[in-house]
């Protein structure tokens, strides 16, 4: 299996997951998992998740931390289809400007 995951997602839906994550109160994603079309965000404390229409379904350990810098994108622009292309080390946001 690749490790690597390319999930499309509605920027709407990702702000909204996002923001049930209190990052500003030190929370981080600790992992994530996909199961079928869901996409499930872990802290230490709880998860959230979210519907998403998968590309390519990967296993991955994400060591990725800065997921609030996501949340800080997908707040500030209209609501459109995002791209994620998530590997162990980085996630890209693809979005159109």
């Amino acid at each position: 299996m690749p490790e690597l995951m390319k999930i499309l997602v509605s920027s709407r839906c990702l702000a909204t997951c996002m923001g049930k994550i209190d990052f500003e109160g030190g929370e981080y994603i600790t992992s994530i998992k996909l199961n079928n079309d869901e996409l499930i965000f872990f802290t230490e404390n709880k998860s959230v998740s979210l519907i998403v229409f998968v590309i390519i379904s990967g296993d991955v350990s994400v060591r990725c931390h800065r997921w609030d810098w996501v949340k800080r994108l997908v707040t500030k622009i209209e609501e459109q289809p995002i791209l994620l292309d998530i590997n162990n080390d980085f996630c890209n946001v693809i979005f159109q400007y």
